[in-house]
């Protein structure tokens, strides 16, 4: 029993290919523009090959990726969504979610996905 709930907890989501349905790809950026901010972002799937990350980003309407920072390691790959978010935007995954595509430049393989500054 405590094994299942070990194996809950260090679930990651399964390798798929892209989706039917278009997914925007952000532009790669080496940080942030005036104006920009981190926002926060949870991991939807990696496809097969470990270099097209799908990430989720919570709050819907009220935030819009511009691009993403990916920044590589021996032992991780850390990545930074930067964009705009309105004052009042919840910080939590409240209401509806958008999907969008961050290419990375190496294949993800065993090391951790971590999530840059916010």
């Amino acid at each position: 029993m405590a094994v299942a709930a070990l194996a809950a907890c260090t679930h990651q989501a399964p390798p798929v290919d892209r989706p039917s349905a278009p997914v925007p790809v952000l532009s790669p950026m080496s940080g942030p523009a005036p104006g920009l901010v981190s926002l926060p972002w949870r991991q939807s799937s990696m496809d097969s090959t470990g270099r097209h990350l799908l990430v989720e980003l919570p709050g819907g309407a009220c935030r819009r990726a511009t691009g993403a920072q990916v920044d590589t390691g021996p032992a991780q790959l850390t990545v930074t969504i930067w964009g705009v978010a309105s004052s009042d935007c919840p910080t939590t995954g409240v209401g509806v979610s958008t999907i969008v595509g961050v290419d990375l430049p190496e294949p993800l393989g065993s090391r951790r996905l971590v999530h840059g500054a916010t």
